[in-house]
């Protein structure tokens, strides 16, 4: 994980890009409100490290060399649009914690929470209609609103109906997390006007990153080293099969499939767990999901590398690099 010395010295070609972009984000999750204000606050201390944003940023310097107002107010809204994601997550998924802190159903109920990922989420539309915006971004960040949703309704949709192919993960995966990536990078580089192939190349650079982003996030749930904030076989308890074990059914016997299955009926106890964890292992799960990161990274940059040669190339590479790495 890295440090925020390393960090800092990773994005100096847009650090002056971030410093604003932070200051604005803070500025926007605020509220007169009394029932507001407190959870905004609880926001703005448990929020992530902005990857999405940086996205943004990196995507516009890497195409022009600068950042500009667009890109600014661009990433305010990718990163809202996230936000209010997540809450809306974890009340789906009666979560407790993200990132180690209580979530906001937590704190308050289910149906408040709902109303304050409402609120954040039209706090981001607010940003929209207030800036002068390329008609194109708009339809951009609209589209990655309806395809989080799409997402979303075929994670559950799969879950209750025990469907385990790796092209419908790989489908929510590209809809979900895949989308705002995806959505960050066309941004930054439709903020400043590139060219339609910088464009297009972006967008594919940014899925691949939203690619590798998840498989790696679906690995933590398989390893009980490291600590990511969640308990291990979390995301097995909730009904979601990520890639190591998708693998390992497509592999199986029909009787091993039938057994892993059983495992995988609701509710799914400790013991469930502990075999679905240890088959995840043994079959070559971690290891097949692993050299699919690193196929996703090693495409992401071979496509970065058909831009011209700059400092904030470099970033970006080191950026991407840095997915396959990270331990939370």
């Amino acid at each position: 994980m890295m440090s925020q010395e390393e960090r800092a010295q990773l994005l100096v070609p847009i650090a002056g890009f971030v410093k604003e972009f932070e200051e604005h984000f803070k500025q926007s999750l605020q509220s007169d409100a009394p029932v507001l204000s407190h959870a905004l606050e609880h926001l703005q201390h448990s929020s992530g490290k902005h990857v999405r944003p940086i996205i943004v940023g990196l995507c516009a310097q890497l195409c022009a060399g600068v950042t500009n107002a667009q890109t600014l107010s661009a990433a305010l809204v990718i990163e809202l649009l996230h936000t209010a994601s997540l809450i809306h997550d974890d009340v789906i998924d009666w979560s407790d914690t993200r990132r180690g802190q209580p979530t906001l159903n937590a704190l308050y109920s289910n149906h408040q929470a709902v109303l304050m990922g409402d609120y954040v989420l039209s706090t981001a539309f607010l940003e929209l209609v207030s800036r002068e915006h390329n008609p194109e971004m708009l339809r951009v960040v609209a589209q990655a609103g309806r395809s989080l949703s799409i997402g979303e309704l075929m994670q559950l949709s799969l879950s209750k109906a025990h469907t385990y192919r790796e092209e419908d993960y790989y489908e929510v995966v590209d809809r979900k997390t895949g989308a705002l990536f995806e959505a960050s990078a066309r941004l930054g580089a439709l903020s400043v006007n590139a060219t339609d192939d910088e464009v297009e190349h972006c967008a594919r650079l940014g899925q691949l990153m939203g690619r590798a982003f998840q498989l790696q996030d679906d690995l933590f749930d398989y390893d009980k080293a490291r600590d990511v904030g969640k308990p291990t076989g979390h995301d097995l308890i909730e009904g979601k099969v990520s890639l190591p074990l998708l693998y390992v059914l497509s592999q199986a016997s029909p009787t091993e499939r039938d057994e892993m299955i059983s495992h995988l009926r609701q509710p799914i106890g400790p013991d469930d767990i502990e075999y679905l964890l240890r088959i995840a292992r043994e079959r070559g799960g971690i290891d097949y999901t692993e050299a699919q990161i690193e196929s996703i990274l090693q495409e992401a940059i071979d496509l970065l590398r058909s831009f011209a040669p700059s400092d904030t190339r470099e970033t970006l590479e080191q950026f991407i690099t840095l997915l396959g790495e990270r331990q939370r």
